[in-house]
């Protein structure tokens, strides 16, 4: 990953969060980097907005003036913002930018304010971000959803997809998060609207079809070199056994 897409990222992170009480809870990516440092980069920046009491044109009046206060002073050109629409339930900023040799770009950052997507009774927690690429910005805080909440956004992810990411993040989560809540866990089946298939059966298809080459091929470049270097073949086969065996008990645990 560029490192001035990196900078970018934390500072608008920081900028987003600067006032608590704001409203917004990151999650994704954002979060595991919160959560677990360098071990897990993003490439996209993806929040719930749950301030109840704040409009649409304040939601985008603050991520609008995140992506200014991230852009001052880094040295970047032809700074490019597509903005959606204010009725939409999760809109999507769209932004791309030229480095100091030329080199194009592209971000994302969505924010979701569908109460209906969010996980329920999800625990917001505030948790110490560690800048990495930005410089001359010291630790700061954000709002994520604990680990247990987490770790079921990425159940219902990976039960919906087939994404190296998921398994990566779930490896990192399942030793912070042994149990996730038998209701978070249902959550998760019924957002992933599996049309009356079996969980568990589908959640090791969507494990077996996670090669080492999706891995190489969709995750590699997001990971930090360290954790990269650790990851070979073996590993990657040993990790999705760890997941796959701790979502199976979250997954019977659920059922009557």
């Amino acid at each position: 990953m560029a490192a001035l897409r990196e900078q970018f990222l934390e500072r608008f992170t920081r900028a987003l969060f600067q006032k608590r009480g704001s409203g917004f809870v990151l999650k994704g990516g954002g979060a595991l980097r919160a959560l677990f440092g360098p071990e897990r980069l993003t490439q996209d920046i993806d929040l719930d907005f749950i301030g109840a009491k704040r409009s649409a044109d304040s939601l985008h009046t603050s991520v609008r003036h995140a992506i200014e206060a991230a852009a001052r002073g880094l040295a970047l050109t032809d700074l490019a913002v597509s903005e959606p629409g204010k009725a939409e339930r999760s809109p999507r900023w769209k932004l791309n930018f030229s480095d100091a040799a030329g080199a194009r770009q592209h971000l994302e950052i969505e924010v979701s304010r569908d109460p209906e997507r969010a996980p329920p009774g999800g625990v917001v927690v505030q948790k110490p971000f560690e800048p990495r690429a930005a410089t001359g910005i010291a630790r700061f805080w954000v709002d994520v959803y604990d680990e247990a909440t987490l770790a079921a956004t990425k159940l219902a992810a990976l039960l919906g997809r087939e994404v190296p990411r998921d398994v990566y993040d779930l490896d990192l989560l399942r030793g912070a998060a042994p149990a996730i809540p038998p209701a978070l866990t249902a959550w998760a089946v019924a957002r992933a609207h599996l049309d009356g298939q079996d969980p568990v059966r589908l959640l090791w298809e969507h494990l077996d079809a996670l090669s080492y080459d999706r891995y190489r091929a969709e995750l590699e470049g997001s990971l930090s070199p360290e954790a990269a270097a650790r990851l070979d073949e073996t590993e990657w086969t040993a990790m999705k056994l760890r997941v796959g065996d701790y979502l199976e008990r979250q997954l019977k645990a659920d059922r009557p």
